[in-house]
């Protein structure tokens, strides 16, 4: 088994880090534009908004992937 580089892991810590950069900041200066023309309430409910469809949507794919997964074993068991 090959040990990776401290070049590589520092590389994929930056990744890590600017990923989660973003994340956070993308929402933060989308927000701030559109303060000025819709207010602060809407902005927060249309960002709540958009947080619970993709909750929504990640328990979806998590649950058909997990249902995809018993019926596979089960499968295999028998």
């Amino acid at each position: 088994m090959q040990s990776y580089s401290c070049e590589v892991r520092g590389g994929t810590l930056s990744s890590v880090y600017l990923v989660s950069y973003v994340a956070f900041g993308g929402p933060t200066l989308v927000a701030g534009l559109l303060i000025p023309t819709i207010g602060l309430q809407n902005v927060v409910y249309g960002y709540a908004a958009f947080v619970v469809v993709l909750s929504v949507i990640a328990l979806a794919l998590l649950l058909r992937s997990r249902a995809k997964r018993i019926k596979s074993s089960t499968a295999v068991a028998q």
